[in-house]
C-alpha cells in the first residue's frame, strides 16, 4: 500500500496492482481450504448438516443489516467532522474504524469464547486483507483520488508494526503481553491522530 500511494495519487494502475494482490491471496486461502477439507472430509461433512435455505437466509439478511448500518456509520462520521472540525481522513481513521471494526470484535471474542481460535485469527487478518487489497481498490477503479502521505504514513506505520508484533513465536502462542502492546499502540495512535486533526 505505501509503495503504491508513495507518489500521492491512487490511480487505476495502483488499483490493478492491489487486486492483483487481492486474487492470489485468495487463490491461496481456497487452495489451502480445499486441502483441509480433503483432510478433514468426514468432520467437513458432520459440520454441513444444517439447512443452505437457513444458512442463505442468514447470509443475506446480515448482509442487509451491516449495509444500513454503514450508511447510519457514514452519516454519523460526517456529522462529527463538522461537529469538531476533523478532517474526513480523521473521521475515517477513527470514528468510522471504530464503528465498522466493532462486528470484527463481537465475531472474535464469540469465536473466543467457543474455542474456536482459528476462525477468530482468520476474521481479523482476512477482514484487513479485503479492505486494503479489494476495497480500496474498487473505489480507486471507480474514480482515482489524490491521497495525502502525511495523513497516510501514520496508519502505514503503525500498522507495519503491527504486523511484525502479531507474527507467532517458534511455540506459535501470542501471548498477553502482546494484546496490552498493541491496545497501547492504538492508544497512540489515536493520540496522533487526534493531535493532527
Amino acid at each position: 500500500m505505501a509503495a503504491v500511494l508513495w507518489d500521492g495519487w491512487f490511480s487505476r494502475l495502483d488499483a490493478l496492482v492491489l487486486v492483483g494482490l487481492f486474487a492470489t491471496w485468495l487463490a491461496m486461502v481456497v487452495r489451502r481450504a480445499r486441502r483441509h477439507r480433503a483432510r478433514n472430509k468426514e468432520k467437513v461433512i458432520e459440520a454441513g448438516q444444517a439447512s443452505r435455505l437457513k444458512i442463505a437466509v442468514q447470509v443475506v439478511a446480515g448482509l442487509a443489516l451491516l449495509m444500513a448500518a454503514a450508511q447510519f456509520v457514514v452519516l454519523g462520521g460526517k456529522g462529527v467532522a463538522q461537529s469538531l472540525g476533523w478532517s474526513p481522513f480523521m473521521v475515517g481513521a477513527v470514528v468510522v474504524a471504530v464503528a465498522t471494526g466493532t462486528p470484527d470484535l463481537a465475531t472474535t471474542l464469540i469465536v473466543r469464547l467457543r474455542v474456536q481460535h482459528d476462525v477468530g485469527l482468520g476474521n481479523i487478518l482476512g477482514s484487513n486483507v479485503f479492505i486494503a487489497l479489494f476495497v480500496a481498490s474498487v473505489a480507486a477503479l471507480i474514480l482515482p483520488y489524490a491521497v495525502s502521505l502525511r495523513e497516510l504514513m501514520p496508519s502505514l506505520i503503525f500498522g507495519l508494526v503491527t504486523t511484525l508484533i502479531i507474527l507467532p513465536g517458534r511455540g506459535g502462542v501470542m501471548g498477553r503481553w502482546r494484546g496490552f502492546v498493541l491496545l497501547r499502540m492504538y492508544a497512540e495512535y489515536v493520540t496522533w491522530e487526534l493531535r493532527a486533526a
